[in-house]
């Protein structure tokens, strides 16, 4: 991924998410992280945290969709790599006032005296999504921290977002549809309920792969289902976004062959339909 030093910060934002600063070998942020910021509403003012920023891709897209409002932003990962990376990405856009990067284990997240509980109005959230039992382990470690559960588990993601939530906070999660009930079950078990969800296929016929979801702390019973997000017209020759797409995630590039490979985000892994190869594109 090109990295572009020179760009002003105005310039920065314009051409987002390309030219962001990523490792040199291992994880890259995939569509995932660009759909859960343009899924994720808030109000001027708000407090957001990021867990498991990465790179800062999710919250620096809700800093850019939302210039007015006023947001504070704080980003928590594990990996030194990946929060270099962020700094410089937060730096270069010029949100160093309204976002922060730390280093934070999740798992011990209650012991540590730089949080306190029910301090954030929202939460973004791209868990890991496979345990150590599914799938081959990636020679990269990041990949690995990114995609199973390493260095912490989905629980451990929920129950840090629980704490740290105000009560009525809302949580904003992306995650693989084959694991729906997993994740309904351990939001339960955090106090977390379920309002809205949206599925996303990669065409009309396809099966969805992964889905945007919306639950809040401490809420009464009852969810909206959204229409499915379609991302790309019936032409399987040319990924071409649907205008629907477009206009629900204006980071999307209006055709994929206009974008240079290495500034293009990698595509989601989460696809375990065997019958519906085509999502992979998701």
């Amino acid at each position: 991924m090109i990295y572009r030093k020179n760009l002003t910060p105005q310039a920065g934002r314009a051409f987002f998410p390309r030219g962001l600063k990523q490792p040199d070998t291992g994880y890259r942020f995939s569509l995932d992280s660009l759909l859960l910021a343009c899924f994720s509403e808030c109000a001027p003012g708000e407090r957001i945290l990021d867990l498991g920023t990465g790179c800062g891709v999710a919250g620096l897209g809700l800093l850019i969709l939302h210039p007015k409002a006023d947001l504070r932003i704080t980003g928590l990962d594990i990996s030194d790599e990946l929060l270099t990376c962020a700094r410089q990405n937060i730096f270069q856009l010029g949100f160093e006032n309204q976002f922060s990067a730390q280093a934070q284990d999740l798992r011990f997240i209650k012991s540590s005296r730089s949080f306190l509980p029910e301090s954030f109005d929202c939460a973004l959230c791209n868990p890991p999504y496979r345990s150590l039992r599914q799938g081959r382990l990636s020679p990269s470690a990041p990949k690995n921290q990114a995609r199973f559960e390493t260095s912490g588990t989905l629980e451990d993601f929920l129950r840090a977002g629980a704490y740290l939530l105000k009560n009525k906070g809302r949580m904003n999660l992306v995650f693989p549809s084959a694991s729906l009930n997993t994740l309904l079950l351990k939001l339960s078990a955090c106090r977390l309920e379920p309002k809205r969800i949206r599925f996303v296929q990669a065409r009309e016929k396809s099966r969805s792969s992964i889905f945007l979801l919306r639950a809040v702390k401490n809420a009464n019973p009852g969810l909206i289902i959204d229409p499915p997000l379609i991302l790309y017209s019936e032409q399987k020759e040319r990924n071409i976004i649907r205008f629907e797409a477009r206009r629900f995630c204006p980071f999307l590039a209006p055709d994929d062959d206009a974008v240079p490979e290495s500034d293009k985000p990698e595509r989601s892994m989460r696809n375990t339909e065997r019958e519906a190869p085509e999502t992979q594109n998701l």
